[in-house]
């Protein structure tokens, strides 16, 4: 296949399962040695940035999340499929055309999430990614193609970064309350 790819990701930073994605399909690579490349069709109805973000489930190095107007998460479910479902009632989407453009988990404690949206609404979780919380901060614009970029501290659950375009305002903003 030729064209865009974007956002590779690894639960467990092997390369036996890498996801990534391309227009219209989130593709995971397993194994390093003789790899067999999955494909796996987008959630039907949601709405997503043309190339979505997807993330690694830091609790299952086989699952992936996958950003759209609602969080989906990827299971295995043979050897073959790679089956979505919604994973979080969080609706992302309240504004026309509005989706999760990043996502993170805190490599410390996984519970700690954060999100930012298509429009910049920033979210933290302590769960998981189950439950959300919206910030009254907003985030730095995103670039069409890509959104925003999202990191957390190794050892310091509440501080994270977003980073965007800087074309309106800073690139780069930092919590470190969490989220709050």
């Amino acid at each position: 296949i030729s064209g865009d790819y974007g956002h590779l990701t690894s639960g467990d930073g092997s390369h036996s399962f890498v996801h990534s994605v391309y227009p219209g399909v989130m593709l995971t690579q397993e194994g390093e040695d003789e790899p067999v490349l999955h494909f796996s069709e987008f959630p039907r109805g949601a709405t997503m940035g043309w190339l979505p973000m997807v993330v690694a489930d830091p609790t299952d190095p086989e699952a992936v999340f996958l950003c759209a107007d609602q969080l989906h998460r990827y299971r295995r479910t043979d050897t073959e499929t790679w089956t979505p479902e919604v994973f979080s009632d969080q609706d992302f989407g309240a504004r026309s055309g509005e989706y999760l453009s990043a996502l993170a988990f805190a490599p410390s404690q996984p519970d700690q999430a954060y999100a930012v949206t298509s429009h910049g609404a920033l979210w933290s979780s302590t769960d998981g990614a189950v439950t959300w919380a919206e910030s009254e901060s907003t985030a730095p614009s995103g670039h069409y193609f890509y959104g925003n970029t999202l990191v957390v501290d190794n050892l310091e659950p509440k501080q994270a970064w977003v980073g965007g375009t800087g074309y309106e305002g800073a690139a780069v903003y930092r919590t470190d309350d969490g989220g709050q």
